[in-house]
């Protein structure tokens, strides 16, 4: 069995009550089986003074969710959505739009989703097998200062894909670039792999223009013991 949200809005606004210390939308834990399709995770609060103010869209520990896109128009069963008619997930103004860790065997997809000006659009540590396809990334909209203990790691640059000690995953078929205003200055990383060693990950296909850094790796990231660089 699985669960469904469809269309569901997450949403902080000036009106929030805990202020600054807004922390995530989604926690989960443990979880299994869980879809969002065609849902919105944003933080519309404004003056946040640093970048962990901002919080996660979902906060994922050991647990398994898809990230899909709605389709306007019907289709027949097993048939694509025509393009003109996806309506894709998104992710905006957030601190990290996923921020999933410690996955072992349960792990996570999105596809055709919108990730817009957050510092990160996905963070992974120690997740296997997750894959991120058909997504579009903008990035660099506005400066703020990064904290928290990831953030602070990234030499003040925004991220659009950010994976640490995961093995097997699959990025493919992704757009990242600047937001259509981007601020002056402002560094940004299209994909950054970290310490992922002689695993069979597949990163293909994606498409980087306008950043600082399109593709970035980290540590080591292939079988050094046989020959790899």
């Amino acid at each position: 069995n699985r669960t469904r949200f469809n269309r569901v809005r997450f949403a902080v606004d000036e009106n929030y009550r805990g202020g600054s210390d807004f922390d995530t939308h989604l926690s989960l834990w443990g979880m299994e089986g869980i879809d969002f399709v065609q849902c919105t995770w944003e933080n519309l609060q404004p003056n946040m003074v640093e970048s962990a103010d901002l919080g996660h869209g979902i906060t994922s520990g050991e647990s398994s969710f898809r990230i899909r896109a709605g389709c306007s128009t019907i289709v027949g069963l097993g048939e694509p959505c025509p393009q003109a008619y996806v309506e894709e997930s998104v992710f905006r103004n957030l601190d990290h739009g996923i921020h999933a860790e410690n996955g072992n065997a349960l792990s996570f997809s999105v596809d055709q989703a919108r990730f817009e000006n957050n510092v990160c659009g996905v963070y992974t540590n120690m997740v296997n097998w997750f894959s991120v396809t058909r997504s579009e990334f903008t990035m660099a909209e506005r400066i703020i200062p990064l904290s928290g203990n990831e953030d602070q790691e990234f030499f003040s640059r925004h991220r659009g894909i950010y994976s640490y000690e995961s093995h097997g995953f699959i990025l493919e078929d992704n757009n990242l670039l600047p937001d259509d205003n981007p601020i002056q200055g402002l560094e940004t990383e299209g994909i950054v792999v970290g310490y992922n060693r002689d695993f069979n990950d597949a990163i293909r296909a994606n498409t980087a223009s306008g950043l600082t850094f399109g593709f970035v790796g980290e540590g080591i990231c292939s079988d050094v013991d046989n020959g790899g660089l």
